[in-house]
């Protein structure tokens, strides 16, 4: 803004513009304007053949207020939309839930599937290698440090047997029961199809679960709770705690159509009931195992 301390005319120029700020020089003139301020111009008068235009803008207080209003609302708004999509890319989607409630150290199994809402999850997709490693990073941090997951066989693809072949199935999903496990090759009857003791992960007690299950995202989450169950190891032992963080865990269950089964319920070792074809999917009763979460721990 020029400081010539030349005479000004008596002429006064009052227009609107819109908020920000253009600064223009030339020709000895300076302007600068303020969008959605009153902008006031004074032209001074010519001295020899230059003249000098300075503007100057003045914006009202309650239009200052207003619009600093909007400015925190906006980032208040943008806040909210990134802390959503980091939470989507967690996997907790729709409702929002307080991770660590108030005495969830003593929840039993169904007081923490009330709590994530598992019943309002939509159908699941196959998990993808992240969700492998981070259900995988979490059971290594709160339940087992020394638990080992060096399998050269991918979590999505299953794991190996003890001969080093890896288990005769794959993932996909199956008509009106969700994720699934399928024979990958012609199985036949009295073959050994799955063996838990390479497969499954083991939880001491109900704290450990716990510890588990309330350090996921909410999905991953419901996706444990659906997947852990309850045996007993050992004929007059206690009843523990068992999952598995891979593919074996798809197994579906149905009484009826049956073709994998254990010869013993302390067994977890399944064996083909019949000659299984490839592209068939396997099946096991799940009432061999009995549910006891309170004997359990939860």
């Amino acid at each position: 803004i020029s400081s010539s301390s030349r005479p000004l005319s008596s002429r006064y120029i009052t227009s609107y513009k819109s908020i920000f700020y253009t600064m223009r020089r030339g020709n000895g003139n300076t302007r600068l304007a303020f969008i959605g301020s009153r902008e006031r111009s004074i032209t001074h008068g010519k001295v020899g053949s230059a003249s000098t235009t300075r503007r100057y803008s003045r914006l009202s207080f309650p239009l200052r207020v207003l619009f600093c209003i909007a400015a925190i609302v906006s980032l208040f708004q943008l806040g909210y939309f990134i802390g959503v999509t980091y939470s989507s890319s967690l996997g907790e989607h729709d409702d929002r839930f307080e991770q660590y409630p108030r005495g969830w150290e003593s929840f039993s199994y169904e007081r923490t599937r009330k709590h994530f809402k598992c019943d309002a999850i939509k159908p699941r997709p196959l998990l993808r290698m992240e969700d492998w490693q981070l259900m995988r990073d979490k059971y290594k941090e709160h339940v087992d440090k020394n638990a080992m997951f060096d399998d050269t066989v991918l979590p999505m693809d299953g794991y190996s047997l003890a001969d080093g072949t890896p288990a005769p199935y794959y993932a996909k999903y199956s008509p009106g029961m969700g994720r699934g496990v399928f024979a990958s090759r012609d199985i036949k009857k009295g073959e050994l199809t799955q063996d838990g003791t390479k497969s499954d992960v083991l939880f001491p007690d109900g704290m450990s679960w716990r510890r588990f299950v309330f350090s996921l995202p909410r999905e991953l989450a419901c996706d444990e709770l659906a997947w852990s169950w309850t045996q007993k190891l050992e004929k007059h032992g206690k009843y523990r705690i068992l999952s598995a963080i891979n593919i074996s865990i798809l197994h579906n269950g149905d009484s009826k159509n049956a073709n994998i089964k254990p010869r013993l319920p302390i067994s977890q070792k399944f064996y083909a009931m019949r000659d299984i074809k490839q592209g068939e999917q396997l099946l096991y009763d799940y009432h061999i195992y009995s549910t006891r979460w309170s004997e359990a721990g939860l």
